[in-house]
């Protein structure tokens, strides 16, 4: 009688590292196609209306349609940068802030100077926006106001509904 030679294994032969990084390597690559496939339709199957709304806006500009509030803030924006109200003054006043600040020895009425100067800053970019949001809402129509106004009313009420269910 003859014997068998062979040894018997009950090990799984291993697959080799380079098929190993290979198939990790797709599946990462599948699993980043599945995510932008997936964020790019749900992105785009949202309405612009259903974006989520920036709360730091006041309630007046959340209430407005996209479209309005888009055409109000490109308006902002270049009224801003022709009266030098722009991102830059502020950024300037700021400096100057942080100069008094950090000045040795401390001077309070330099600081304050500086503060006065960037309030009134601040106050006329709130009073140009201010009209240019009056001259908007002016120029809609009688439809469009109401519509404005019943999304104005809808967001307090919905507001006090959730702080009410917050209590």
């Amino acid at each position: 009688m003859t014997q068998d030679t062979q040894p018997t294994s009950t090990e799984k032969p291993r697959m080799r590292r380079g098929m190993r990084i290979i198939l990790i390597a797709s599946l990462a690559l599948n699993v980043i196609v599945v995510g932008l496939i997936i964020g790019a339709v749900v992105g785009h199957s949202r309405d612009d209306d259903r974006r989520r709304p920036n709360i730091s806006l006041p309630p007046h500009v959340r209430a407005l349609d996209w479209d309005h509030r888009r055409e109000i803030g490109k308006a902002i924006r270049k009224a801003y940068r022709a009266d030098g109200l722009g991102a830059r003054t502020e950024r300037s006043q700021l400096e100057k802030m942080a100069a008094a600040i950090e000045a040795s020895p401390f001077d309070r009425a330099s600081l304050e100077a500086v503060q006065v100067e960037l309030e009134s800053v601040m106050s006329r970019r709130v009073g140009r926006a201010r009209d240019i949001w009056l001259d908007h809402v002016e120029s809609m129509t009688d439809r469009e106001r109401a519509a404005y106004a019943d999304r104005l009313r809808h967001s307090l009420t919905k507001k006090k509904r959730d702080k009410d269910d917050h209590d």
